[in-house]
């Protein structure tokens, strides 16, 4: 706006110019305003606000204070003028002087937290054991006290375990770490970390736990009608002789009822049962 009010007057002046001398005192005025525009300059504003606006004007030198616009889970790093980081401004405000046009910034950085998502935060004891109150987040940015062992901490560090928390039928596949994914071989469901020094935070992602077959084999015996087939680990079947008469059963040639008509077994590997009519 200033300078296309500056671009206005020097045309005016132009303009007028050609009008010979009876326009010199308007030449004169105009020439007095455009001195005035070229004289002001502008502070602006950037993820912060000068008196509540993003653009403030002056002229000669001014003094300012800074108010930054922080975002939820930000803080204030620090402060830029015109490019040029301000040492020790880690603050939400920052007073400065201008003698022109100046830029005046605020930085962020993420809150020093530890966020558990589908899992769970325990303090350690003296032992380095995780034990206490189960936690989702907890922010580290002052000096806190560790609630399992009283001791007070450092702020801006911590040490915890993170430890997944894995529904029935689930298991877990991988996990993000600050939305980086990370995959391990074994199906880590848990870790301990030490001197964590950042906004972190671990999120555990699940799948369904495979389910695993077993065959199961039938000598002179049938579970629901049949004589073989594959079963879910850990289901229950009920198995019974072929003939009408009680019997002794076994599974891979171990005994395990004798003189029954049926029994119940829980499938935990390849099985084979065998049943031996007993006659009177």
């Amino acid at each position: 706006m200033k300078k296309m009010i500056a671009l206005l007057l020097a045309l005016m002046v132009l303009l007028l110019a050609g009008c010979g001398s009876n326009g010199q005192e308007e030449i004169d005025k105009l020439n007095a305003e455009l001195e005035k525009v070229s004289a002001i300059r502008t502070v602006h504003a950037i993820h912060a606000t000068v008196d509540g606006k993003s653009d403030v004007e002056f002229s000669g030198e001014g003094s300012f204070t800074a108010t930054a616009v922080v975002p939820e889970g930000q803080l204030v790093d620090h402060w830029e003028v015109n490019g040029e980081i301000q040492p020790d401004s880690a603050a939400d405000t920052f007073a400065f002087t201008a003698k022109e046009d100046t830029v005046v910034s605020a930085q962020f950085r993420a809150e020093k937290k530890l966020t558990a998502i589908n899992a769970e935060i325990r303090f350690l004891n003296a032992e380095g054991n995780p034990a206490g109150e189960a936690l989702t987040e907890f922010v580290f940015e002052e000096d806190y006290a560790n609630p399992v062992t009283g001791e007070t901490c450092e702020g801006g560090k911590i040490s915890a375990e993170i430890s997944a928390v894995i529904p029935n039928g689930m298991v877990v596949d991988y996990w993000l770490i600050n939305g980086v994914p990370y995959y391990y071989n074994t199906g880590v469901s848990g870790f301990v970390v030490k001197d964590l020094d950042e906004a972190t935070t671990y999120e555990v992602v699940l799948k369904e736990k495979p389910i695993t077959y077993y065959k199961v084999t039938c000598n002179s015996c049938n579970f629901g009608g049949k004589t073989s087939g594959y079963v879910a680990a850990g289901t229950k079947i009920t198995v019974k002789g072929n003939t009408n008469t009680y019997g002794d059963f076994y599974i891979g040639g171990t005994k395990i009822a004798d003189d029954k008509y049926s029994i119940t077994v829980t499938i935990t590997s390849n099985t084979t049962i065998t049943f031996y009519a007993v006659i009177n």
